[in-house]
């Protein structure tokens, strides 16, 4: 099992090698193997027979292998070995090509002159698997706790502006019913036998003034006024709509309106000039974690914006399946779109198209678990140069057993 060419003979330490957990792996001084423990053979998947006599780069990813060779020259030459002694994270291949991480101790020494470099080796696969784990769990914690005080934000933010809005609102009516009464007093007088003297006077005042223009003119700036306070309104309880949830309740919801309420706030005139169409079916209400969905839908929506760089075109459809009992709900953006390459990778934690600072590559992640969570999936289409869509489905119920809309 072992080509001891050079090297002493020791009973006790191959057999403290042999039986050692942690893959055992010695080179000489050209990176050929000459020692490789049981552990290794299970952890690559090759026996001892196959790697001794056999260069070790076969373990090592291509993209590693000419600055391993390099540094390994470096030290059989005199080079100062500042990887001596520590202990480094690596990836390695296994022998179906399927690279994975480890752990990495390495100490160099020498038998008859030749230089030997021995490595123990640990697979820290299931333990990084654990870190990002636990690291998008704290991700998560973290963005629904930026989402609670988001709510409580708007929903502080949507009440202050709601009261001057009401009296804006309240006051603009009043006043367009004081200046209609104003003008119907004026034009009483218009066709009155009145005296010469009142008569001059009269018409001094209204000279220049046609009070059929005039009452078009303002009737026009109280509508402006009514549909710019009516827009504010509608964002505002949008706002209320949106920030008003308890996180953990589970309720009935409407899926189209939420969306509506979504591109409300999202699509601000004279910020963005996104055209959303959108086809909806009606749909049964769904029962859900209101907050889990809004920010789901938000996700996706805000992504589609991004998309056609906040500029072109966004197609929102709704649809149900009474067989399944299941709400469907597409988002198609006319945008770039993604190559294969970049759609494989989606739905990985921390992985991001967005520049810098403008994403943390864990929406679409969140977004995929809270799907999958609700007994649901989300699935993305794309094509670069075409755009992109996000399809998403729902149960209508989240009971094993779903009970017809009539019911």
């Amino acid at each position: 099992m072992y080509q001891m060419t050079h090297m002493a003979h020791d009973e006790h330490l191959l057999s403290i090698i042999e039986t050692a957990t942690d893959a055992i792996i010695s080179i000489d001084s050209k990176g050929t193997v000459v020692i490789w423990n049981k552990a290794a053979a299970e952890m690559f998947g090759v026996t001892a027979k196959e790697m001794i006599g056999h260069p070790v780069t076969m373990i090592i990813p291509e993209r590693f292998r000419g600055d391993h060779t390099k540094r390994i020259n470096e030290l059989s030459h005199g080079a100062l070995p500042n990887l001596i002694g520590k202990t480094i994270e690596i990836a390695a291949i296994r022998s179906d090509a399927q690279e994975f991480p480890i752990e990495l101790s390495l100490s160099m020494w020498k038998a008859k002159e030749e230089m030997f470099f021995t490595g123990i080796i640990r697979d820290i696969t299931m333990r990084k698997h654990a870190e990002a784990h636990i690291r998008e769990q704290e991700l998560m914690l973290i963005s629904m706790d930026r989402i609670a005080g988001i709510n409580s934000l708007a929903a502080g933010i949507a009440h202050e502006i709601n009261n001057p809005l009401s009296i804006i609102s309240g006051t603009v009516g009043n006043i367009n019913k004081l200046t209609a009464r104003l003008i119907r007093a004026v034009s009483f007088w218009a066709d009155k036998d009145i005296s010469d003297d009142l008569k001059t006077e009269y018409d001094m005042l209204t000279a220049g003034l046609s009070l059929e223009q005039t009452i078009n003119s303002l009737n026009l700036k109280f509508d402006t006024i009514k549909r710019a306070v009516s827009r504010i309104t509608n964002i505002v309880n949008s706002m209320k709509y949106i920030a008003n949830l308890n996180l953990s309740d589970v309720q009935y919801i409407d899926i189209n309106k939420r969306i509506d309420d979504i591109i409300n706030i999202l699509n601000i005139e004279g910020v963005r000039h996104v055209e959303f169409e959108r086809q909806y079916a009606e749909l049964p209400t769904v029962e859900c974690s209101v907050s889990d969905i809004n920010q789901c839908l938000l996700q996706v929506i805000t992504n589609a914006i991004d998309a056609v760089d906040q500029m072109g075109k966004v197609v929102v459809t709704t649809t149900f399946n009474k067989d399944d009992g299941y709400v469907w709900i597409d988002v198609r953006d006319y945008g770039k779109g993604m190559s294969d390459k970049v759609l494989q990778k989606v739905f990985h934690p921390f992985f991001t198209t967005k520049p810098v600072g403008s994403g943390t590559g864990i929406g679409l992640t969140i977004t995929e678990r809270i799907i999958k969570a609700h007994g649901g999936t989300i699935e993305i289409c794309s094509e670069e140069g075409r755009g992109t869509t996000v399809r998403m489905r729902l149960p209508v119920r989240q009971s094993p057993h779903y009970c017809p809309i009539d019911s």
